[in-house]
């Protein structure tokens, strides 16, 4: 009897191991719940690159990010070549020319399908970039300052 109570108590104590990681996959499984804010917006804050590109929600749009001077280009891919296409969110330097610094400019991702902030990394400034498919809905907006 000791014998067989020895061997329960080990399989419940093994089991409730090897059902932790489960669980705690299953957490991280939900959590996600389908677009991981972090690993989308390749937040790497390297800052030796000038130019970034950030997928979107929508697998076929990426943003195109200038490092230096917060100049964005929406970036669609198609299967076919005429399906593809750059166009430009923001062509204006959200600073000084003599101010440009690689990395100086990084992208995060909402929960809203079509938006990004935009953070200058040195003054804390921040834009709202709205990227949808119509073009006179897109826009990029200073986030002010209360």
């Amino acid at each position: 009897m000791n014998r067989f109570l020895s061997l329960f108590l080990v399989s419940v104590f093994a089991l409730s191991f090897t059902s932790l990681p489960a669980k705690a996959q299953s957490d991280a499984d939900v959590s996600k719940q389908g677009f991981d804010m972090a690993e989308r917006n390749n937040n790497s804050q390297d800052c030796h690159v000038a130019y970034k590109l950030y997928p979107t929600q929508n697998i076929w749009i990426f943003i195109k990010l200038d490092t230096r001077n917060g100049k964005m280009t929406r970036i669609q891919c198609g299967l076919k070549a005429n399906k593809s296409s750059e166009t430009t969110l923001n062509d204006s330097s959200l600073i000084d020319g003599e101010k440009e610094i690689n990395g100086r400019f990084t992208l995060y991702g909402t929960f809203n399908a079509y938006n990004f902030i935009l953070l200058d990394r040195f003054n804390g400034n921040l834009w709202q970039v709205q990227w949808p498919a119509k073009p006179e809905n897109r826009a990029v907006v200073p986030i002010n300052k209360e």
